[in-house]
């Protein structure tokens, strides 16, 4: 796709998002939408949030939308999540249509949003103690799981016992526990210092190499020295 052209008198909250892809959708099962916008209804009349969209997400592809704080990045993920129904069009995920939320997808906040009244590992478990899932089978993948974001040996620390950046290793383990096809990260980096913004980028690229998941990742772009945006692309987590 190409980058949404800059209109003169639009409202912020109306802004285009802007998703740059170097490859054509095939007909793989990921995230498919078509023709979805969304709308807010306030006193004061009605807000568009997101023009109609677009696009198709292959499984197994990094995808980055990037966009302006307020054009409605953190909207078309709960969309897609099943949080928010769309104002108009259709969303599929997996080949199904999306009408409430669903299992099949992990979400990752701005913030890690960690309980903490609960260990480490008992964040990571909530999902599993939510679907009342049996917790013997999804045991050992936490583990693993929290070795593989450089966690172990932290499973009964508490959340105010660690970094924010630990925190939100952690917030991406609770979303992979239980083994989503499909991975949606709301600017999950944007509170962290820059050092540790760029050692989770790496590692979150990482992760996503070696699980396979389908990642859809919103962001904010940076300036470059020039004045420039970065451009954001799939399999690149460079925001």
């Amino acid at each position: 796709m190409n980058p949404a052209t800059k209109t003169s008198g639009v409202h912020p909250s109306a802004a285009y998002l802007r998703v740059v892809s170097d490859r054509r959708a095939g007909g793989t099962p990921g995230i498919q939408l078509s023709g979805v916008s969304k709308t807010y209804r306030s006193r004061d009349g009605d807000v568009p949030s997101l023009r109609p969209l677009d696009f198709h997400i292959n499984a197994g592809e990094f995808f980055v939308v990037v966009g302006p704080s307020g054009c409605g990045k953190s909207t078309l993920l709960k969309m897609i999540s099943g949080l928010l129904p769309p104002s108009s069009g259709e969303i599929f995920v997996e080949g199904e249509a999306v009408t409430k939320p669903h299992g099949n997808v992990g979400i990752v906040f701005q913030n890690s949003l960690l309980l903490p009244w609960r260990n480490v590992l008992g964040n990571v478990m909530l999902p599993i103690d939510m679907k009342r899932l049996p917790r013997h089978e999804y045991l050992p993948r936490a583990m693993a799981l929290l070795k593989l974001v450089g966690l172990e040996g932290f499973e009964k620390k508490l959340p105010w016992q660690l970094s924010g950046g630990m925190q939100q290793r952690a917030s991406i383990c609770r979303a992979l526990v239980h083994d989503p096809k499909i991975m949606l990260m709301d600017e999950p980096f944007g509170a962290l210092d820059a050092m540790t913004r760029e050692r989770m980028n790496v590692e979150l690229m990482r992760i996503q190499r070696e699980t396979g998941k389908t990642v859809l990742r919103s962001g904010v772009p940076r300036r470059s020295r020039a004045g420039h945006d970065r451009t954001a692309r799939r399999d690149r987590g460079d925001l």
